[in-house]
C-alpha cells in the first residue's frame, strides 16, 4: 500500500522522519494519509497475517518526472504558466520537501514487493526519499521554469493561504540497509531529468520515446 511522506505527525523541524515515528497530521490530507496506515495495518493483523500473506506500507517522498499533467502540482503547474506566459504563484516558496525523481521511487517499491513476494520479511513500512538535503519550492520551481525558457518562473501567491508543514524530510536508511535501495538521482538531476521531458515533449517527441529513454539511461547508472 503506498501512502506518503506526509502521513508523520510534522512539527516543522525539518528532522529526517523514520520509520517509528508517530503518524498523524493537521491537515485533512496528512490525515487521511495516516488513516490509510492504520486501516492497512488493521487488515494486516486481522486477515492477511494470519494468512500468511505480507502486507506492507511504502512511504515515498515528493515525486517529480514527465508525463505528469495533474493540477496543483508543482512541476506540472510551472510547466503550465511557461505556455501561459505568466510567472507560477507560489504559497509556500520557502518550503522544503524531499524531491525525488518517479523511477527512484518505482525502483524502491519494486525491490520492495520482491521482498514481500520472496517471504524475506522486511519492515511493515518503509521510508523511500533522497538522501540530499530538502530542496525550497522555489528553487524547484526556478529550476524547471529557467531550464523551460521561463525568465520569471514565479512569483508569491498573494493573499491568505491553508497552512503547510515548512519542512518536510525522510530518512530511507532502513530501505537501504533491508532492500539494497538507493537512489540512482540526486534532486537536481531528478529536476534535469524531468525538466528534459517537457522541453522534447514541446520539442514535438512522443511521449512514449521520452519515456523509454529516460528508462534507458536510468537503468544504465549505477
Amino acid at each position: 500500500v503506498v501512502t506518503t511522506d506526509k502521513v508523520y505527525r510534522n512539527d516543522g523541524s525539518g528532522r529526517r522522519f523514520v520509520e517509528t515515528d508517530p503518524l498523524g497530521g493537521h491537515d485533512p490530507y496528512s490525515a487521511s494519509k495516516a488513516g490509510t496506515e492504520m486501516v492497512a495495518a488493521a487488515f494486516a493483523a486481522s486477515f492477511f497475517t494470519p494468512a500468511g500473506v505480507p502486507l506492507a506500507t511504502a512511504r515515498a517522498g515528493n515525486v517529480v518526472g514527465g508525463g505528469d499533467w495533474s493540477p496543483d502540482r508543482l512541476v506540472p503547474d510551472a510547466w503550465r504558466a511557461l505556455h501561459a506566459g505568466s510567472p507560477l504563484e507560489l504559497r509556500y516558496p520557502a518550503a522544503t520537501r524531499p524531491w525525488q525523481h518517479v523511477l527512484d521511487c518505482l525502483a524502491g517499491y519494486f525491490a520492495y514487493l520482491e521482498a514481500l513476494a520472496t517471504h524475506a520479511k522486511p519492515p511493515p513500512a518503509l521510508n523511500f526519499g533522497p538522501a540530499e538535503a530538502p530542496v525550497t519550492v522555489a528553487e524547484v520551481a526556478e529550476i524547471i521554469g529557467r531550464a523551460l525558457g521561463n525568465p520569471s518562473p514565479w512569483q508569491q501567491s498573494p493573499g491568505d493561504h491553508p497552512p503547510e508543514a515548512p519542512a518536510l524530510a525522510l530518512d530511507s536508511s532502513l530501505a537501504t540497509s533491508e532492500l539494497n535501495w538507493i537512489p540512482r538521482l540526486n534532486p537536481h538531476q531528478a529536476l534535469a531529468w524531468t525538466a528534459d521531458w517537457y522541453r522534447r515533449f514541446d520539442a514535438g517527441d512522443a511521449a512514449r520515446t521520452i519515456t523509454t529513454d529516460q528508462l534507458s539511461a536510468y537503468e544504465a547508472l549505477s
